[in-house]
């Protein structure tokens, strides 16, 4: 049975175009994939970062022309659905990159963390494969996290902040 593990990602706080690479591993042969991924518990007011973009691109389905359907939806944009499919009846084995989600934090910052599903979502059905032939196959998947971590300029800030006072104190202690 093909196995989705999603980890933890540590992500820029309040930057755009962010990616998270899911792989999957097995060897069942599949011919599609229908994801179904939430940021946060997707419930409102509690504002989440948001799919950008969906990518199936640079993985397994690059081994014979497909169609991609979907992405992030409309004004829940916490929310994607998305699915891809070979156009022939091809298959490959479900191990390797699987696709690439694009996130946003915008407005989120250092110290907040959101769980990353692809089951036990809102959207009420857990992303499956599609084999030959039609039938679904459901992936065990483990859901991760994401965590917002500091922009490299504020960590380079606090460093030489750090810095500073240090040169001070042994300033400070050298008049004394």
């Amino acid at each position: 049975v093909p196995t989705i593990d999603l980890g933890s990602h540590d992500l820029l706080e309040n930057t755009a175009d962010q990616t998270v690479r899911v792989y999957v591993t097995g060897a069942d042969l599949v011919t599609a994939f229908n994801l179904r991924a939430q940021i946060g518990d997707g419930m409102d007011p509690n504002p989440e970062p948001v799919f950008q973009a969906i990518s199936f691109a640079g993985g397994i389905w690059d081994a014979y022309a497909k169609t991609v359907t979907g992405g992030p939806i409309g004004d829940v944009e916490q929310f994607a659905q998305a699915s891809v499919a070979f156009n022939t009846s091809m298959s490959v084995p479900a191990d390797g990159l699987l696709l690439t989600l694009i996130v946003d934090t915008t407005g989120f910052f250092s110290g907040d963390s959101f769980a990353l599903l692809l089951k036990d979502t809102q959207i009420g059905a857990d992303s499956d494969f599609v084999v030959i032939g039609g039938g679904t196959l459901s992936p065990v998947i483990t859901n991760g996290i994401i965590n917002i971590i500091p922009e490299p300029t504020s960590m380079l800030l606090l460093g030489l902040g750090g810095g500073g006072l240090v040169a001070l104190r042994r300033r400070n202690a050298i008049r004394k």
